[in-house]
């Protein structure tokens, strides 16, 4: 059995009796459904114990895809695909799937992995400026001084006459 949410969260309706490959054939890639196929045969075998299988899981998280009425994929959102094998009387006897839509978390996890690469940037651009050796530094520092000065005495004198085109030709 399943649940109505799961219709909406992959636009799927009458899943009764549907292979789980078959859903998600055509919304997420070969190489993917071939992982998967590989998969659901090791979630059947009972002498695997959970936490390997937990590890191989490749639907854990996927990138599900939504087709037009063309059959073009459209749109996409991420979905993660959790198994959970019951044992009754140490044999295999049910085995559960929880789908959840995982989109808004991987938006977020993109968006804080943006900032840490903008501050990993920033960092180093201040560490490059902070190496700079100071000979040039103060050099530098001493040219735009000039200018600043050059700049201000320039405009002092030209008050009277307000002409700042002459200003201007003279800071170049």
């Amino acid at each position: 059995g399943y649940t109505s949410v799961l219709e909406e969260i992959i636009d799927v309706t009458d899943l009764a009796g549907k292979n789980v490959l078959d859903i998600l054939k055509n919304r997420i890639t070969e190489e993917t459904i071939k992982s998967a196929t590989d998969y659901l045969t090791f979630l059947f075998r009972e002498d695997l114990d959970e936490e390997t299988i937990f590890e191989l899981n490749p639907l854990s998280k996927i990138e599900f895809h939504f087709q037009n009425k063309l059959g073009l994929w459209s749109t996409s959102k991420y979905l993660s695909f959790k198994f959970k094998r019951i044992f009754y009387k140490e044999r295999l006897a049910l085995v559960l799937c929880i789908v959840e839509d995982i989109s808004e978390n991987i938006k977020l996890d993109n968006q804080l992995e943006k900032a840490h690469e903008n501050n990993r940037n920033q960092m180093e651009w201040m560490m490059n400026i902070l190496h700079i050796q100071p000979d040039l530094m103060r050099e530098f520092l001493n040219v735009i001084d000039f200018k600043l000065n050059k700049m201000e005495n320039l405009l002092k004198n030209s008050m009277e006459s307000a002409d700042y085109t002459v200003v201007a030709r003279e800071m170049d």
